[in-house]
């Protein structure tokens, strides 16, 4: 007969206690060595709250505002007192206050430097004992992929600083929200980033590695931050007293297929991108050509979908321009006709006269003749269209977003003049029709500007005005007598302040 040891009534009876002893060893050598080293944190006093209270314009209507607006977001303290936010934390401000921690005192500020390419501002605080007592913060590299980060600023839910703890879960290119076009690197995290985190430092052992400012409202806990890399080429582009952004290389590409590399005889060991077009006002005019084939810069290889490798990420060859100043120069390498090819090129910003981006301007130009509103068409007109603007604005606008080079062979075009509401009359309400079409002349002069529309409507053609309009053959004929004899009648009706506002026209 087998004898089966009673377990049951051992472990009532207990373990003896050296048995105890060996257990409670061998379990704290688990917990303690299993124990990953914790991240160096001190809860930093450089992070700010920021006040902000704004007034936005109407594109079409430019001398009237929307009521004034509150909001908050926040911001930190870097060496020499640069006090760093989001640009779209304080765009079109008319007053921001800041305020320390654990302080009920608020300071006035203004912006000093704010790039709406970049989404990011520098504000100047009037107090000097505003810096008292903080302990400025630096700036760190790129964190690494599944690596936790820190974000600190002043959410809703509460007045106190709120830390919040994230992964690294993506770093890839995207297009900022505030300007609607520019496109640059971020860092995907998904720490809790709400309402009021704009502005505020996400922290790695102690540094700065990115700044809260922007979320998927369609994806669950994903947050962007803007890198450390593209703060450093602010703080670096500001030090001659002016912002000049990021240079562009003025190229459009698509990825290179097998067959493409064949044709246009590629050697078998180099890869790149197929260049589709280049901008004639851009650096790389006369340099490159179309079907060359980009396969380096500045001594990156070129894979064929468009990415290099750079700090060991894979980044965007775009990247390399990302982190140039503006007339620094660069290096490519291409093959054209399966002869290789390199040169120098100086980088700069492409003069578009269609500027499709936000440029948050504080109060624009407009003219106003027989009662028609014109205004500059640029990237406040166009985004006033919408959330999917690009697909929801007028016809003629889409050709020149997409087409503006083709169709732009007027060198002395300033920008683009655009009707944006007509002030209805007995004698002009046939021109509703017409808002929101391109002007091109009016009685046969030439349009490149809002001060031209002016000079052109004292010019009739004998009794009538003609307006005609970009890629639209039916002209706009106007009463020249009553055009001039209502104009100051329709000023009163409408309660418009005056019919041109002549200091930012131009």
């Amino acid at each position: 007969m087998v004898k089966v040891k009673d377990t049951k009534a051992q472990w009532h009876n207990g373990p003896n206690r050296e048995d105890f002893l060996s257990l409670l060893f061998i379990f704290c050598c688990v917990f303690f060595l299993g124990q990953a080293p914790a991240d160096t944190f001190t809860i930093p006093n450089a992070v700010i709250q920021i006040f902000s209270h704004e007034q936005v314009f109407n594109p079409a209507l430019p001398w009237l505002s929307s009521p004034l607006n509150a909001s908050s977001g926040s911001g930190f303290v870097l060496e020499g007192n640069l006090l760093l936010t989001n640009a779209h934390v304080v765009s079109q401000a008319k007053y921001i206050e800041v305020k320390k921690q654990n302080e009920a005192k608020r300071y006035l500020a203004v912006i000093k430097w704010i790039s709406h390419v970049s989404d990011l501002a520098i504000l100047e605080v009037s107090s000097s004992t505003f810096y008292d007592n903080l302990t400025p913060l630096s700036l760190g590299p790129i964190p690494k992929l599944n690596s936790i980060v820190k974000a600190a600023g002043f959410p809703l839910g509460g007045e106190k600083l709120s830390i919040t703890n994230g992964i690294v879960s993506r770093i890839d290119r995207i297009i900022y929200s505030h300007s609607g076009v520019d496109e640059h690197l971020v860092i995907q995290t998904d720490a809790a980033l709400n309402l009021g985190n704009s502005g505020g430092p996400v922290i790695q052992n102690d540094l700065v590695v990115g700044m809260a400012f922007q979320g998927l409202g369609t994806g669950d806990n994903i947050g962007y931050l803007i890198p450390s890399t593209l703060i450093k080429h602010f703080l670096q582009d500001i030090q001659d007293g002016h912002v000049d952004g990021v240079p562009e290389l003025g190229i459009n590409f698509l990825p290179l297929p097998p067959v493409m590399r064949q044709f246009l005889r590629l050697p078998q060991e180099k890869s790149g991108i197929l260049i589709n077009d280049v901008h004639p006002l851009g650096p790389c005019h006369q340099i490159l050509i179309k079907n060359d084939i980009l396969t380096s810069i500045n001594g990156y290889p070129i894979l064929d979908d468009g990415s290099i490798t750079l700090e060991g990420l894979q980044v965007a060859f775009y990247e390399i321009i990302e982190r140039s100043q503006m007339n620094e120069s660069i290096s490519l390498e291409w093959y054209r006709n399966g002869e290789k090819n390199n040169q120098t090129v100086r980088l700069t910003k492409i003069p578009f006269v269609l500027d499709v981006g936000m440029t948050y301007e504080t109060h624009r130009g407009y003219v106003i003749c027989a009662g028609l509103v014109f205004v500059k068409l640029n990237g406040e007109y166009m985004h006033f269209f919408g959330k999917d603007w690009w697909t929801q604005m007028p016809h003629p606008f889409r050709l020149l977003y997409y087409y503006q080079t083709r169709f732009n062979q007027d060198p002395e075009r300033k920008y683009y003049v655009v009707l944006s509401a007509v002030l209805k009359d007995f004698f002009n309400a046939h021109a509703a029709p017409f808002q929101n079409e391109i002007l091109q002349t009016i009685n046969d002069v030439p349009i490149h500007c809002l001060d031209d529309v002016k000079t052109a409507f004292s010019k009739s053609k004998g009794s009538f005005h003609v307006l005609r309009f970009f890629e639209n053959s039916t002209p706009l004929i106007l009463n020249a007598e009553k055009s001039s004899a209502r104009q100051s009648h329709l000023l009163k009706k409408y309660a418009v302040p005056m019919a041109m506002d002549q200091e930012k026209s131009q």
